[in-house]
């Protein structure tokens, strides 16, 4: 049996997507309020999950299918079409001193050397506590076993004179 899908609005929307491999910008062809036809140079493989922005509008889905330069998208929930045909710079509040807020994501940040350092450091560091909280929890089943097999005889003996 077919089953009909819901209809299909053609809209030119320019967005961004984070992937598996970071931020890419893609267009939306057409849009409905279960899901979008994306077209882009290098399409995420089927399967994979995405999330969509364009101003405050935010949308995750599945890609279902992949075609040359484009792909379609099944999204989570439902996707707000009114939203994201708005002007992404009409969508956002100006800051306290007037000037327009510029999307943050817009381009890749670039670590300097330190800042990697300072996050390597506090990741070996929390794995370092990690390691040492698993072999005290270790230690102490082990000694709790070893107790409790000292334990068992005079327990026995106390328990058949009972």
């Amino acid at each position: 049996m077919f089953k009909s899908r819901e209809p299909r609005e053609p809209v030119i929307l320019p967005v961004r997507i984070r992937t598996d491999a970071g931020w890419i910008d893609a267009t939306i062809r057409n849009v409905s309020t279960k899901g979008m036809k994306l077209e882009m140079p290098s399409p995420p493989p089927k399967g994979s999950f995405i999330e969509i922005r364009r101003g405050s509008a935010v949308v995750v889905g599945q890609v279902r299918w992949v075609e040359e330069g484009c792909c379609g998208l099944l999204a989570q929930g439902r996707v707000p079409v009114a939203q994201l045909k708005l002007d992404p710079r009409l969508a956002h509040k100006p800051n306290a001193d007037g000037s327009p807020q510029v999307e943050r994501r817009a381009e890749v940040r670039v670590l300097s050397p330190e800042e990697v350092a300072e996050r390597s450091r506090l990741k070996a560091m929390v794995m370092q506590k990690a390691i040492i909280a698993a072999a005290g929890i270790a230690g102490a089943c082990f000694i709790g076993s070893l107790m409790l097999g000292v334990i068992e005889k005079p327990m026995e003996s106390i328990e058949k004179h009972l």
